[in-house]
């Protein structure tokens, strides 16, 4: 059973505190907001979606295998998941600037080393510890502040935050596209690193700590109060249908995301024509999310998580139909919700279900089996590309994969919207 504690967070309807955004009449918690979509555009931008810019050149100057490359990737979701429990259970007892300041140094710094080393071993250990362990202390600090500082509008914020992984297609990734083109793949780490290290460390000073922490006087919701313990959660029988469907979707999402771009360049798209397919997918999802934020507070979330899915098994049919780069256009056009909505998704009804008390600890406990199936989905795709010379098989796995993730979500129970009354 989960345990009630004194304090919690439902700070929409709270008058905000003097000074800062308040002055001008902007609610604080809307600046978490601002600093989580700067974050996972960062984050996300310059490991899932910049990841499959490095596939080729890595592959041709080190002479390896791309399943071998793919392995860059599955070390860097195999770090997130080990270190997403224990980065959980820190951010949910540690102030927010702390965390992002070490978030910062540990990401920036390993993707500095990363580029600058020779050895193979030392890159690995970079991107499963530093790397790794930095983007999702910075993610699950700006996520975790905005679920504690929203209760009505949580599912909007969320969706409004999430903007930040689409973000990173639309401008982090051109970005590493034109460094790699200008200056090689090593110096663009480098320079991506600096980047990452200087931004988390300006943006750490905008965030705004707990309403409780700020001195915000409120009386706990009894929806929201919730502390949740390991052994209560690996008990309860929706902490697996959600984590498992979530799971699933999250690791099609990825390796998707690292199999578009060579996928186009091996059928001798231009970088140009490569970069204008991952800018429509990031616009979609940008548009989806919006689509999400609007209607979130307000309609079944399962429903929700079920529609992106059925985008992702058209998006799969799609490319085992080698379809013409106009075609391709079109299609990823419209399904770029399913890359773009599955995260804030997933956010949000954890938080619906879960509560917000402790909202680290049930997404660390949940971002091992998101982590192990991205690696599985990622290995298999660079081991049966190596095999067949082709993505055709992996996508048929990954279609199979998302219906199963559909299913699993809509076992789930219903939690009740967070506008209506607990």
């Amino acid at each position: 059973m989960a345990t009630q504690v004194q304090q919690s967070w439902k700070p929409d309807s709270l008058r905000a505190q003097p000074g800062g955004p308040a002055a001008l009449g902007i609610y604080p918690g809307w600046t978490n907001v601002v600093v989580s979509v700067v974050v996972s555009m960062l984050a996300v931008g310059a490991t899932s979606y910049s990841f499959g810019l490095f596939v080729k050149p890595v592959s041709t100057d080190l002479g390896i295998g791309r399943a071998s490359i793919a392995v860059g990737l599955i070390l860097f979701h195999l770090g997130s998941a080990l270190f997403s429990p224990i980065v959980g259970h820190i951010v949910d007892r540690n102030p927010a600037r702390r965390m992002m300041l070490v978030s910062g140094a540990l990401a920036g710094g390993g993707f500095i080393i990363v580029g600058l080393s020779s050895s193979l071993a030392l890159m690995a250990f970079c991107i499963l510890v530093p790397v790794a362990a930095g983007t999702v202390g910075a993610t699950a600090t700006g996520m975790v502040l905005v679920s504690r500082w929203f209760t009505r509008l949580r599912g909007r914020a969320l969706s409004i935050s999430a903007l930040g992984t689409s973000f990173g297609g639309l401008i982090t990734f051109p970005i590493v596209a034109v460094l790699i083109n200008n200056y090689g793949w090593r110096d663009a780490l480098v320079i991506t690193g600096i980047g990452i290290w200087t931004v988390l460390w300006l943006v750490a000073f905008m965030l705004r700590e707990a309403p409780a922490k700020g001195g915000v006087s409120m009386v706990a919701a009894p929806e929201q109060a919730r502390e949740w313990t390991v052994t209560a959660l690996i008990r309860e029988r929706d902490f697996w249908l959600i984590a498992l469907s979530i799971a699933l979707m999250l690791g099609v999402d990825q390796a998707l995301l690292a199999t578009v771009t060579p996928y186009a360049q091996d059928r001798a798209y231009s970088l140009t024509a490569v970069t204008l397919l991952t800018t429509v997918t990031t616009a979609s999802a940008i548009a989806g999310k919006l689509v999400i934020a609007s209607i979130a507070d307000r309609i079944d979330l399962r429903l929700l998580v079920g529609i992106t899915g059925l985008c992702s098994t058209t998006l799969c049919a799609t490319m085992l139909l080698q379809p013409s780069y106009g075609a391709l256009v079109a299609v990823l056009s419209l399904t770029g919700l399913a890359i773009g909505g599955t995260y804030p998704l997933s956010n949000a009804i954890v938080a619906q279900r879960f509560g917000v008390v402790s909202m680290g600890l049930v997404r660390g406990l949940m971002m091992p089996l998101s982590s192990i199936f991205a690696s599985i989905c990622l290995f298999s795709a660079g081991k049966l590309y190596d095999i067949d010379k082709a993505y055709d098989r992996a996508f048929a796995g990954f279609l199979v994969a998302t219906l199963v993730a559909i299913l699993l979500i809509a076992l789930s129970g219903r939690a009740k919207p967070a506008a209506e009354p607990a």
